[in-house]
């Protein structure tokens, strides 16, 4: 069976070394401590005594899967013969750079490159490879084994074969791939996900609604699965902090900014926006409607006629890449059409006068589809 190489063995990594194993392959995980290879087992093994208990999976398939799989701290053993290479260690450039830097000394000549990063250059880092044709982005989203979603991404310097072989790896692993046909800032999911968090997160500094008026608005009238609140929360107010340090997009709100200082990260560390120490927060449903939507919507229809502008996706693409990234009901283009590109171009107008940030202004493919 083909053998492939994942680098990191962290929620990421051991997430795709597990849907790589349970499709066939040979699966070798490595880490750089012995301590996150035991507890990548550790947490595989949880996934399969959970399928096998539910009646998914029997307790063969189960075995099966675990004989695929080979935990390392050597580089060269994880990396020789394999067809395929995936990195993912943490969101550090230098530290990915690194990392191929090695890779390159023990892979064969066919072998393939990829980073699982979530928004930093494919073409940067594949300069330091002596393969760029053969590197591209393999974005997956958390948790891997039930997101459906694979942005398979371009860098300036990919070739097409190596973007169909990601398609066809995203495939056989049954996931579903979007292609991301330039390297922007975000790609899809994210460049549209991280300004619309951010926004309303900079509404609550700028008090135009509480948190509860902002989530239960989208999560009970427009059936997102988590208000934009909740959800930075949910990801870590420290990753959503380091996107906005790092993209040039939206800036971090000052309240953002004196949750960091505090050490309140959301769900992770018991409290952020909300206070998790509980579970869940409780997001009255008779706030819903209190909140302007359109603050929120308007942006990112405009951030995803950016996209179909410089040729990143095609308005479906961006759609099936929302609703899967996220869990979205709709996608931003679909939503767009709903509410009348005119009404969205109007907000955006005003908007753009409030706050003056780049993303606000109407891109001039939603100007011209507004004059259509």
């Amino acid at each position: 069976m083909k053998k492939i190489a994942v680098l990191g063995a962290g929620a990421m990594g051991h997430g795709i070394a597990y849907v790589s194993a349970l499709a066939g392959y040979d699966v070798w995980i490595r880490d750089i401590d012995q301590k996150f290879l035991d507890k990548a087992l550790a947490n595989i093994q949880k996934l399969l005594d959970k399928a096998v208990a539910k009646g998914k999976m029997k307790e063969e398939k189960a075995k099966e899967v675990l004989s695929k799989l080979h935990f390392t701290l050597d580089m060269k053993e994880a990396i020789e013969g394999a067809e395929l290479v995936i990195e993912a260690v943490p969101e550090i450039l230098d530290l990915k750079k690194k990392v191929f830097e090695e890779v390159k000394q023990y892979a064969s000549p066919d072998c393939i490159f990829a980073t699982n990063t979530s928004g930093l250059s494919i073409t940067e880092i594949s300069k330091v490879t002596d393969r760029p044709e053969k590197f591209m982005g393999l974005h997956f989203f958390n948790p891997v084994p039930v997101m459906q979603l694979v942005e398979v991404i371009k860098g300036e310097l990919t070739a097409d074969s190596t973007i169909e072989y990601g398609v066809n790896f995203v495939k056989s692993i049954g996931k579903t791939p979007v292609v991301v046909k330039k390297d922007v800032e975000g790609f899809i999911v994210n460049r549209c996900l991280v300004p619309y968090l951010a926004l309303a997160i900079d509404d609550v500094d700028r008090k135009v609604a509480t948190q509860e008026e902002i989530d239960a608005t989208m999560k009970f009238k427009y059936a997102f699965p988590m208000g934009p609140i909740e959800l930075g929360d949910f990801v870590g107010l420290d990753i959503l902090y380091h996107s906005g340090e790092q993209w040039s997009l939206v800036p971090n709100a000052q309240v953002l900014k004196e949750r960091i200082e505090k050490n309140e990260l959301g769900m992770k560390t018991g409290k952020g926006f909300y206070d998790w120490s509980k579970g869940r927060p409780e997001i009255p449903e008779e706030l819903a409607g209190k909140y302007d939507a359109l603050r929120l919507i308007a942006p990112m229809v405009n951030i995803a006629s950016g996209l179909i502008e410089m040729g990143v996706a095609s308005a479906e693409e961006i759609d099936l890449a929302m609703k899967l990234g996220t869990n979205m009901p709709k996608g931003p283009c679909e939503l767009g059409d709903e509410i009348g590109l005119d009404v969205i171009a109007k907000k955006l107008e005003e908007l753009y006068a409030e706050k003056g940030l780049d993303v606000l202004k109407p891109t001039e493919f939603l100007t011209k589809m507004v004059k259509e």
